[in-house]
Formats: structure tokens, sequence, C-alpha cells
């Protein structure tokens, strides 16, 4: 991802960043991603935007009482998961 270092999968710290975007991921209603030639590793580097499923109280069925695609975030925008990972400790920046 662009910009950021996360651990290596096969240490704890790389598996708890992976369980963390499996759950920020899970319920998203949409995924954006956006990427670029990287031209000093010669690599795809990304931005991963998502939308989160709005957590509403559920009804006595237990599944959202709208039905319909709604958000978490009050202004509507998607969240970037690249700044979310450094948010929650997952990763650092990585330096130029």
């Amino acid at each position: 991802m662009r910009g950021i270092d996360c651990p290596e999968i096969n240490t704890p710290e790389g598996q708890a960043a992976k369980k963390f975007v499996e759950s920020a991921l899970k319920a998203a209603v949409s995924i954006t991603v956006c990427s670029s030639k990287n031209d000093k590793y010669d690599r795809y580097d990304a931005d991963v935007f998502f939308l989160p499923a709005r957590s509403l109280k559920a009804s006595a069925g237990g599944t959202c009482a709208t039905e319909h695609k709604c958000n978490d975030d009050k202004s509507g925008r998607e969240i970037l998961l690249n700044n979310l990972l450094l948010e929650k400790g997952h990763a650092v920046r990585m330096e130029e």
C-alpha cells in the first residue's frame, strides 16, 4: 500500500494487521483501489478507500432495518485504509 510499511505476514504483528484489515473491509459497502507504478521498486502501490457499513441498531430479526446501503461516516465519505492502518498502529510511514 502506498506510503506505508506493514509487518511481514508471518509475524504476530503481521497477522494482527491482516485480521484488522479483514475486519474493517468485511462489512464494507464499497471498496475502491487506486494504483500507480512505483519507479523506485518497480511495483504497483495502492491507496485503498472503503465505505463502511453503518452500525445501525439491529431489528429484532438481527438485520439492518433499512436493507440498503448505509455508511458509518456521518459525512458519507470513504475511509483511506492506508491512513487507518497508521492510526491504529498496524503500519508505519515509509521513509522516502
